[in-house]
């Protein structure tokens, strides 16, 4: 797959929560890098559950300031997404799959949680975020 480069079409408008979104970004480039070498992928998973905790922490934090209508949905698909990687941690840690799969299997999600979650659950919030927060203030 070819690597993502960041582009304005990513953003919120909300500088710290771009600069989270391309720290994902960076993320999925990694696990390309490492399922090309046959590397360890146990440094990006450690990193994506750091990103996880960080960024939906204060995502969430902006939109209840906000009074987003959506929140307790967006909560919940936060709550899917540490699901998941909590079940990506068991099966890399069992042994059950292989590196390259899990790591292919994990740049795929990724992938698909940038389009879906990020460029239209994200951009959704947006817009009342920066108008009753102020975030970057």
């Amino acid at each position: 797959m070819a690597k993502i480069i960041w582009d304005d079409s990513y953003s919120v408008g909300i500088t710290k929560i771009d600069q989270q979104h391309q720290q994902l970004i960076d993320i999925i480039n990694r696990l390309e890098d490492e399922k090309r070498s046959g590397g360890v992928i146990l440094s990006v998973i450690s990193d994506l559950s750091h990103y996880v905790k960080e960024h939906f922490s204060y995502e969430e934090s902006l939109m209840e300031q906000a009074g987003y209508a959506d929140l307790q949905a967006h909560k919940q698909s936060h709550k899917e997404f540490s699901q998941w990687l909590d079940s990506v941690k068991i099966a890399y840690s069992s042994g059950y799959a292989e590196s390259y799969d899990i790591a292919e299997s994990v740049q795929n999600y990724l992938q698909d949680w940038l389009l879906k979650h990020i460029m239209v659950s994200d951009m959704a919030y947006s817009e009342q975020v920066i108008n009753k927060s102020n975030p970057d203030a």
